[in-house]
């Protein structure tokens, strides 16, 4: 039997440091119709509440908090009321990370948003109440024109009392080979061992730009699951155009095999209201515009529309 100790220990006093502090406060009305897992529950009104503290320990070294609390007004636990006095919505912590810049190298550990590309298959699915971040280590590196991220997340931690093999563990390769302004490649490797589910190897490409008025965007995801020897993919394409620069209109084309698993994806963005089903067994058709009328209001419509591929395959929620 072997065993392994890390410590890390960190201490700072704020009147020596600079640091940075906002906060959050949303609340949100949600009608759910023609789900089975809430049958009982037709309208929602829930809140979320973030103080985000973001210090700078020393040059190169920075520390972030951000504490959260979130509930369903008058939600039911166990026949009772939670808004009375006997039960009260608890606080957790959304972030908790320290990140250090070196030159040509920097690491982020603790609790932290993994948010690459245009979040097709990773995100923080902040469209959600409480979010999703990762208990995670990152690594970067500068290559080449852009960077290469390694990450590893403990995503779910089995027993530690006795052998089991709930265990879900991320790791991936992010290149962001080229990182413009206007143009943007990136190359993925991602392996998802939930034990319990299926395990996912995950192959991607990202290809996003933008010229005088023309705009694209596309993004290849293949997938191997060992469980079952199958290969899957998912395809995002998206063309678009700028009437003036604060004006732009776009169309669009998605598809997703029979088995994909979309593992952590925004999925609201990308499938609007029908989000309570995930990029698995659908092809859609999307468009829409944005307008920004000024620096504090914009105006966003899409448009989209899905079938489903197969009919012998359920949705995925």
């Amino acid at each position: 039997m072997r065993s392994f100790l890390f410590f890390f220990f960190l201490q700072f006093s704020l009147s020596a440091v600079d640091y940075d502090f906002k906060g959050q406060f949303r609340v949100r009305n949600q009608n759910r119709e023609l789900t089975s897992s809430n049958g009982d529950r037709r309208n929602l009104i829930q809140l979320r509440a973030r103080a985000s503290l973001k210090v700078l320990v020393k040059k190169g070294i920075t520390f972030t908090l951000t504490p959260q609390t979130t509930k369903t007004y008058g939600e039911v636990q166990n026949s009772l009321l939670t808004s009375g006095d006997q039960f009260h919505s608890r606080v957790d912590i959304f972030e908790a990370s320290i990140f250090s810049q070196e030159e040509g190298f920097s690491y982020q550990i603790g609790r932290q948003k993994l948010n690459y590309g245009d979040h097709l298959i990773l995100g923080t699915r902040n469209w959600t109440n409480g979010g999703l971040v990762f208990d995670a280590l990152k690594l970067s590196f500068e290559l080449g024109q852009g960077d290469l991220d390694f990450a590893y997340a403990k995503v779910s931690e089995g027993s530690d009392i006795v052998s089991t093999n709930d265990d879900i563990n991320l790791a991936f390769l992010y290149y962001k080979i080229i990182k413009e302004k206007d143009l943007n490649l990136d190359a993925y490797i991602i392996h998802n061992n939930d034990r319990q589910g299926d395990e996912v190897w995950a192959l991607g490409s990202r290809y996003k730009g933008q010229k005088r008025r023309w705009g694209w965007r596309s993004e290849i995801v293949l997938q191997s699951l060992p469980k079952t020897n199958d290969v899957e993919h998912t395809i995002d394409l998206e063309g678009s155009f700028f009437v003036q620069s604060s004006l732009r209109t776009f169309i669009g084309w998605t598809q997703s095999s029979g088995r994909y698993n979309q593992l952590y994806t925004n999925r609201h963005f990308y499938n609007g209201m029908i989000d309570i089903v995930g990029r698995r067994n659908l092809e859609g058709f999307f468009a829409g515009t944005n307008y920004k009328i000024d620096d504090r209001w914009k105006l966003n419509f899409k448009w989209m529309n899905f079938n489903q591929m197969n009919k012998g395959i359920g949705a995925y929620d």
